[in-house]
């Protein structure tokens, strides 16, 4: 950032779901919440499509929830897609993302 006079919130990191699962560990972790304190956004992307736990939303400062292709396909012709999406848009709401 420093080296292309770049502000912090200009970036944005987009880490995949699977990423977050793969590399759960506090060294990542401490990283993710030291580039949201510098004023980089954090966006988890691909949400849905791996085992991520919720706790991962709760105790990294995450900005932005960036919902699967897999849940919004096809939504006006699924009822259950359509619910599994209503509940995390309500979910991503409810915690400011």
């Amino acid at each position: 950032l420093q080296r292309y006079h770049l502000s912090p919130s200009m970036l944005c990191l987009e880490i995949t779901e699977n990423v977050l699962v793969d590399r759960s560990d506090e060294r990542t972790w401490s990283s993710l919440r030291r580039l949201s304190e510098l004023g980089c956004r954090l966006s988890i992307d691909d949400f849905g499509t791996g085992y991520c736990s919720l706790s991962y939303l709760h105790h990294l400062p995450f900005d932005q929830l960036k919902i699967d292709l897999l849940f919004v396909s096809g939504i006006d012709l699924n009822p259950r897609r359509r619910e599994l999406f209503a509940g995390i848009l309500s979910l991503g709401r409810n915690l400011g993302l």
